[in-house]
């Protein structure tokens, strides 16, 4: 029986759930009748009976299985379908028999539609097919195309001695700890622009005030265009702006890319790049990478396990050095190279997510020559962090960061250059960003 389960289950083609553009169904809907009796219904109502039997209610996200498998209307199309113009009408997937059985939306509420071929299945792998199509309707939104965990789960229902704490396991395992973002090298991404706007400033401590020194407006473009392999490129825009006491000004221009590489042991891994052009706007001495020609690289690691969700990258940027003119003369600039280990953890509550972040910069040796004063540094190390809140919404989401020097390398002097070679003018800064997210 187990044996038979899983040839259906994986080597048969399943209803996978469609994504078609113009929310047309395709030509296998010319022709269909609702199902009120009769084989698809009695096996509908016995796949319920398991499902109550197996508690499923109580498992952790199928808690609306039960209920998109009860009341899905059950519709019979006239002709079957062949797995091509399943392709090309944007099935989610497609196996390598001649027939699929059934297909269904991803989302809830969504009818069922059986194919002709699909009563030449007994009764044990019909009510395999519902749970499996209910699975897509029920799932969280970032599992439920997720052909391979529907499939674990399902064969964790049907097969023959099953009990809630199995399917529970099988549950946690494929859900709580995987993070669901790769899906098999098929990422259901989902695009966005972003605009972030910081303020940044440093502690005067004979004042005991906060001085403000510069203001960061960020505004960011991520995008997938592409189809297949490619899919898991993605591109983007950044334009900075950068505001301070005495002037303000398109700071740089930047080309963004990522490639999500793998996801391993629950972690997504993902490769990123940003190449920063100065847009020749500044007329003041900066110290800080917005206001030049830049690149980094780094890698991130996101986990992502029940309600609690966390993100480690690290980044390094290169040495740049290089002559600039100012209204205030020229500048010979030697950037060291940064490298940057970042970590944030959050706890999700609804639509809310509260935690903190931690970074560690090192800094290599840099120095800046003004005519014939040089300001200079060797390597150091600057250990900042902050609570984060952010709210999601639909498609928008919003995010406060509070950023904080918490131990840094002071020179003997005066001035400390790293403290200022961060994003903005200093270690210091309470940030605000704003994202909308389309498909």
């Amino acid at each position: 029986m187990k044996l038979i389960l899983i040839f259906l289950l994986t080597s048969l083609t399943f209803a996978g759930p469609t994504k078609v553009g113009n929310g047309d169904d395709g030509s296998d809907l010319e022709g269909f009748d609702l199902v009120r009796s009769g084989r698809l219904v009695e096996t509908r109502i016995k796949a319920v009976e398991l499902l109550k039997k197996l508690n499923i209610q109580g498992v952790p996200h199928l808690g609306a299985l039960i209920p998109e498998v009860e009341s899905t209307k059950i519709y019979l199309t006239k002709r079957n379908i062949s797995t091509n113009r399943l392709k090309e009408l944007g099935a989610f997937h497609s196996g390598e028999q001649k027939f699929v059985y059934a297909r269904t939306f991803a989302r809830p509420y969504a009818a069922t539609r059986f194919f002709p071929a699909a009563l030449g299945l007994d009764d044990s792998q019909l009510i395999a097919l519902h749970i499996h199509e209910g699975l897509h309707r029920a799932l969280p939104a970032s599992f439920r195309e997720d052909e391979k965990v529907c499939t674990n789960i399902t064969l964790a229902i049907v097969t023959p001695m099953s009990s809630h704490d199995q399917v529970k396991d099988v549950v946690e395992n494929n859900i709580d700890k995987y993070t669901g973002q790769f899906k098999g090298r098929v990422r259901n991404h989902s695009a966005k622009v972003s605009v972030s706007h910081s303020q940044f400033g440093e502690h005067d401590k004979d004042a005991k005030v906060f001085v403000p020194l510069q203001a960061v407006t960020k505004f960011e473009n991520r995008i997938y265009p592409f189809k297949g392999k490619l899919s898991l490129l993605g591109l983007g825009i950044d334009v900075t702006r950068v505001k301070t006491k005495d002037e303000s000004y398109i700071a740089t221009l930047g080309f963004f890319t990522s490639f999500d590489l793998y996801t391993i042991n629950g972690f997504d891994i993902n490769l990123y790049g940003l190449w920063n052009r100065d847009s020749g706007n500044g007329k003041t001495v900066t110290t800080s990478y917005m206001g030049r020609d830049s690149f980094r690289g780094g890698i991130s690691f996101d986990k992502k396990s029940g309600e609690i969700v966390g993100k480690n990258s690290l980044e390094f940027m290169i040495q740049k050095e290089f002559d600039k003119t100012y209204d205030e003369g020229s500048v010979r600039h030697n950037f060291g190279s940064i490298t940057k280990i970042a970590s944030e953890l959050v706890y999700q509550h609804g639509n809310w997510s509260f935690g903190g972040f931690g970074r560690l910069q090192l800094f290599g040796a840099s120095d800046h020559t003004v005519s014939t004063v040089k300001y200079s540094q060797g390597r150091s190390t600057i250990f900042s962090g902050g609570p984060v809140v952010k709210y999601i919404k639909k498609r928008l989401e919003i995010e406060a960061k509070l950023n904080l020097a918490l131990d840094t390398n002071e020179d003997s002097g005066t001035f400390n250059l790293h403290d200022l070679e961060s994003e903005g003018s200093s270690q210091n800064s309470l940030s605000f960003k704003l994202s909308y997210f389309f498909y």
